[in-house]
């Protein structure tokens, strides 16, 4: 998917007033484990392009580490959607705050039921972002 098109998707997930969480790229089905790991590198390649773009529309972003969410919900704290989806499976997240909600750029690793994917994430209107 070309850039323009990956931030379009984010834009309208953006237009919408839930949390929200979208697959931008994923593997070719059936792709084997060597097709998968150089999938991984394009998708982050994919995903410094992408953060390049949205760091000049929007400023600097943040990193969040989501492993202490993770552990969080393992302990049975309360974790927000999308995070909670997440978690488990994107290591951090790239951020920015544009308005009034949260916008995030991660790479889902390779793992035994996870396949690399380009994930964008979107929190609540309104609801404030769990690291600041």
């Amino acid at each position: 998917m070309d850039p323009d098109a990956l931030l379009a998707e984010l834009d309208l997930l953006r237009a919408q007033p839930a949390a929200r969480l979208a697959t931008l790229r994923a593997p070719d089905p059936g792709a084997d484990a060597a097709d998968l790991l150089d999938t991984a590198c394009a998708l982050r390649a994919e995903r410094d392009a992408l953060s390049a773009r949205l760091t000049r529309r929007w400023g600097e972003p943040q990193t969040w580490d989501l492993t202490p969410l993770l552990h969080g919900a393992a302990e049975g704290r309360p974790v927000p959607e999308p995070l909670l989806a997440l978690c488990g499976y994107v290591p951090a997240l790239t951020v920015w705050s544009p308005g009034s909600r949260w916008v995030g750029l991660g790479v889902a690793e390779p793992a035994d039921a996870v396949v690399p994917q380009l994930i964008a994430a979107v929190g609540a209107e309104g609801e404030p972002p769990p690291f600041g």
